[in-house]
């Protein structure tokens, strides 16, 4: 193997990018998208925050690893729930798009599936420029 000479860029700017777009999702998941559901549909603001806190546990189990930014082995997992996370943003945006859903709400899943791509954009990059797992043991 060779070693490379180019100096690695600094992890910070990037965990520092990450932590406000993960807390403005969260409470995008958490509290905008009930409020945009009960403005429109006149459900229960309250019932509707609680089902999203309930969808989003392992999220908000995974908090910590974000604010900390330093595990590669936790960020992974963390990117792979982040990657679930999208798929079901995804999912549910076309939904209400095809099921002519109030624009509010569409919008407000829009935004989400765009912030959750940004996420894991960051986690990517984030990944990217810490060290290497294998090398992080030897270290010591």
């Amino acid at each position: 193997m060779r070693k490379s000479n180019k100096p690695t860029k600094s992890a910070k700017p990037m965990h520092q990018a990450l932590k406000p777009t993960w807390a403005v999702w969260l409470l995008t998941a958490a509290i905008l998208y009930p409020l945009a559901v009960s403005v429109t549909t006149g459900a229960s603001l309250w019932a509707g925050v609680a089902v999203q806190l309930l969808g989003l546990i392992p999220a908000l189990l995974c908090t910590p690893f974000i604010w900390r930014g330093n595990s590669p082995y936790a960020l992974i997992w963390v990117s792979m729930v982040a990657l679930v996370y999208l798929g079901a943003a995804g999912v549910m945006a076309l939904l209400h798009i095809y099921e002519a859903a109030p624009v509010a709400v569409s919008v407000v899943q829009f935004i989400e599936a765009v912030l959750l791509l940004i996420i894991n954009c960051q986690l990517f990059l984030l990944l990217k420029r810490l060290p290497a797992m294998h090398k992080q043991n030897t270290q010591s």
